[in-house]
């Protein structure tokens, strides 16, 4: 196991990526999670949560699921530290299972690994391939054109 903290150049994160086995995460709270977005676009398997962002985008086929509990939470960095929002508790034991679980599959069942791999690619292919990006937000600008050019003819009938 290796525990990193700050960044890497590109070359040193390309090779790590290319050697792990797994990406694990033990967050009680994410933005988007790039870098375990960037492991299951390379093919491999992550052990983390399905909570907050995580949610869009990991699956029991890619990904070993942990599970996490919502409790009370401050904003990060409020300086009153009011409960006003919710982070996710890691059931750590639940963690310790999944290390067991991917631990056996990366060693004995090489078919299970190959499967979850396959499925981490498929996944983030379909939720973040550039396609998949250009189609979405071709759509959305769209249907904004669209909703403007209603307004306006709308607006021009009031005024006729």
């Amino acid at each position: 196991m290796i525990v990193l903290h700050g960044f890497l150049e590109e070359e040193q994160y390309i090779t790590l990526i290319r050697i792990t086995d797994y990406y694990v995460n033990g967050s009680a709270c994410e933005g988007l999670c790039l870098p375990i977005m960037e492991y299951l676009s390379s093919g491999k398997p992550v052990i983390a949560p399905k909570h907050t962002a995580m949610l869009d985008y990991l699956n029991p086929q890619s990904s070993f699921i942990v599970n996490s509990y919502p409790e009370p939470s401050p904003w990060p960095h409020d300086p009153t530290s009011k409960l006003k929002s919710v982070r996710f508790r890691i059931d750590w034991d639940s963690m310790r299972q999944h290390f067991l679980t991917s631990y056996d599959i990366a060693q004995n069942q090489p078919e299970i690994y190959q499967n979850m791999s396959q499925e981490a690619w498929i996944s983030m292919y379909k939720f973040c391939h550039l396609d998949k990006v250009y189609a979405d937000l071709e759509g959305f600008l769209e249907s904004k054109i669209l909703q403007k050019k209603i307004k306006t003819s709308k607006q021009e009938e009031v005024f006729a």
